[in-house]
C-alpha cells in the first residue's frame, strides 16, 4: 500500500521549528488538493 503524508513545519515565537502531520492520503491528487488548501 502506498500512502502520501502531508507534513507541516511551523516556527514558534522562540524560533523553534515544529513539524506535524497535516494529513495522510491514499492518492496523490487528494494530497495535492489539501496542500493547496493549506497554503491559502
Amino acid at each position: 500500500m502506498t500512502v502520501f503524508v502531508l507534513a507541516r513545519e511551523d516556527q514558534n515565537d522562540h524560533g523553534f521549528v515544529d513539524t506535524s502531520i497535516a494529513g495522510i492520503f491514499h492518492d496523490r491528487q487528494a494530497a495535492a488538493l489539501q496542500e493547496a488548501h493549506e497554503r491559502l
